[in-house]
């Protein structure tokens, strides 16, 4: 338990307090309990010092990429061109619901003279187009942030 400026939270590990003193959420005269300890002690005596370095600053660039999605932009762009209709550069990106829904609107959509596979080809191709046609930062905003499915 840590005892900070009139809060009392925890329980935590010493990693968790450790990373919660060097992220600023709880000050340096802080006070820990341990379960078994006769009385409370103070927090310097849990966490190493190096905690108590400010944050390292922020990285400079205006998006940090989430599971490598934004590098995906340019793949998921080729594949929506070429192969659009059958919704693979959905499924690349992690849209599996609307990757299924190309995918059986061209496998059934054949049956009715071709139409279709014709729709989600072009619905391909004008998304394979947009990917493409977006920065790294816009593309992880549309796509990864707020996960715009369609166009």
């Amino acid at each position: 338990m840590i005892h900070d400026r009139g809060n009392q939270l925890g329980p935590h590990t010493e990693m968790e307090l450790a990373t919660l003193v060097a992220v600023g959420t709880v000050g340096q005269t802080a006070m820990v309990w341990r379960t078994g300890s006769p009385r409370w002690i103070p927090i310097s005596s849990v966490v190493p010092m190096p905690a108590y370095l400010p944050p390292a600053p922020p990285q400079s660039t205006p998006y940090s990429p989430a599971g490598g999605q934004s590098s995906n932009r340019v793949a998921a762009g080729i594949f929506g061109i070429l192969l659009g209709g059958l919704g693979i550069h959905k499924f690349m990106l992690g849209f599996t619901q609307a990757g299924l829904i190309m995918l059986l609107v061209s496998v059934f959509g054949s049956c009715l003279y071709g139409v279709g596979p014709i729709i989600m080809a072009v619905i391909g191709l004008i998304e394979g187009i947009i990917y493409l046609t977006k920065s790294d930062a816009q593309f992880h905003q549309e796509y990864v942030v707020q996960k715009k499915q369609w166009f």
